[in-house]
């Protein structure tokens, strides 16, 4: 996963809170939760980007905000879901606690 040192260890610390055990790659995390749609989305929600297959992912923050870890030489930072790059290239969205 390209993104591991950044990404992973908070994602893993929010899953194994929720007691939750947390999977490697995007298209697993995918995979694990319910499907929930851009309009419904929650803080705390995972959310998936790529091109026609996942290729990255972040967690909602709410207020149209995700925090992800753009690329292996940034730190993890909040990003705009609506608009430019991550609007395009928005995959879909999955709810792992209830």
């Amino acid at each position: 996963y390209e993104h591991e040192n950044l990404y992973y260890t908070p994602y893993y610390y929010v899953l194994k809170q929720l007691g939750l055990s947390p999977y490697r790659t995007p298209v697993e995390q995918y995979k694990m939760g319910t499907s929930v749609e851009k309009s419904a989305l929650q803080m705390g929600d995972l959310v998936f980007f790529g091109s026609g297959s996942i290729t990255h992912a972040g967690i909602y923050a709410g207020g149209g905000q995700f925090i992800h870890a753009p690329n292996s030489r940034s730190t993890v930072s909040y990003s705009d879901l609506t608009s430019g790059y991550w609007a395009e290239h928005y995959f879909g969205a999955c709810r792992v606690a209830q």
